[in-house]
């Protein structure tokens, strides 16, 4: 059995045998097992070091870190000056470590595949998404066009223009023209809605008063609104500013509004406002129909859907409108917004900043009417 000087404490240890008695000590070492150096070489993944010297060699280094504890000197200069051999304890310790290192360095390098893969498949879809855009801009246009020619033709017809029609007849050519109407309607949304989405959409700006434009907006709705016998309000302070933005699109995102109120109110009233906070134009519509569900508002604004798939069946629509409204807010610089009740009706407001000239510009007349 080998003999161990231990210089620190003063005496000699038996390498081999750590629980065994020592010369001016009677302590002894926490591993007492014979087979604790195969259960370390195991763990560590060093393989066939003999018991004695796996034991002597864990011995010495307990030992030795412990007295450099106390003396306070550098617990590996002691081991090298006990002259025991670290190179053979840390192997398994650097082993792992270089595995690691290795396991992890592949991982990164997997992980940089995967995203170059996922960006250009990301870049693929894009460049797919816009020529989409773009075939349906160009395929609407090509669609308006001869359907122009059809609702022109017929308006000749109904008005007697080409000679006169019996009752019979002028129904026949109305129910053409109001359906030659609806599909330009949703020709126009798609091709709006891919123009928007190519990046084709200009906004062009002018200078005009907001009360015309709900003027006209209202004079859309009247028809169905008689016909439903709804109440319709209208709320326009008379010092409304004329706002620098594009006419069309603020029309047609209020027409939108408004329309949908129309189409979902069976009874009661429709209430148009318009107010300025904060230096924020707000146009409102609202209305005591039939409201959305609080689970249903996170689709209210998405492509091609409708709340309630029972709606499709008593209204028409693609359910473009909102969505398109929204985005051509977004062009605008504002934002469209909602309130619902289910069962009591919507709001919808569309916020527009002004800039301060535009707040210091006098309206040109205004109206407050109920």
């Amino acid at each position: 059995m080998s003999q161990i000087y231990e210089p620190a404490l003063g005496y000699f240890a038996n390498a081999g045998n750590l629980g065994g008695k020592r010369e001016k000590n009677s302590q002894r070492c926490p591993i007492t097992s014979k087979s604790a150096g195969t259960s370390v070489a195991q763990a560590t993944g060093v393989g066939n070091f003999s018991n004695d010297l796996f034991e002597g060699a864990l011995y010495i280094m307990q030992v030795t870190f412990r007295n450099s504890e106390v003396c306070g000197v550098d617990p590996y200069r002691a081991l090298a000056a006990n002259g025991a051999d670290r190179s053979s304890i840390s192997y398994g310790e650097h082993s792992r470590e270089e595995a690691l290192r290795q396991a992890l360095d592949q991982l990164a390098r997997r992980f940089d595949e995967r995203t170059r893969e996922l960006e250009e498949a990301n870049s693929r879809l894009r460049a797919l998404d816009r020529l989409k855009s773009e075939f349906l801009a160009n395929m609407s246009h090509e669609l308006r066009t001869p359907l122009n020619a059809i609702i022109g033709f017929s308006e000749l017809l109904y008005d007697g223009k080409l000679g006169p029609l019996s009752a019979d007849q002028k129904e026949y050519i109305a129910d053409v023209l109001n359906s030659g109407n609806h599909l330009l309607s949703l020709i126009n949304d798609v091709l709006d809605l891919s123009k928007v989405e190519a990046a084709r959409m200009e906004v062009l700006n002018s200078t005009f008063a907001v009360e015309n434009v709900i003027t006209e907006v209202v004079q859309n709705i009247a028809p169905i609104m008689s016909v439903k016998e709804l109440k319709l309000i209208r709320e326009i302070p008379l010092d409304i500013p004329r706002i620098k933005s594009d006419r069309r699109k603020l029309f047609q995102i209020l027409l939108n509004l408004a329309s949908n109120a129309v189409k979902f109110t069976d009874k009661g009233e429709i209430r148009i406002q318009c107010e300025i906070r904060a230096g924020i134009m707000r146009i409102s519509v609202a209305d005591t129909g039939i409201g959305i569900k609080a689970d249903d508002l996170r689709l209210l604004f998405q492509p091609f859907s409708q709340c309630d798939s029972s709606l499709r069946k008593r209204h028409e629509g693609t359910g473009l409108g909102l969505h398109l409204s929204q985005r051509l807010a977004g062009l605008l610089g504002g934002k469209l917004t909602v309130d619902s009740e289910y069962g009591k009706g919507s709001t919808f407001a569309l916020a527009l900043p002004l800039t301060s000239t535009e707040l210091e510009q006098p309206a040109d007349f205004g109206v407050s009417e109920r």
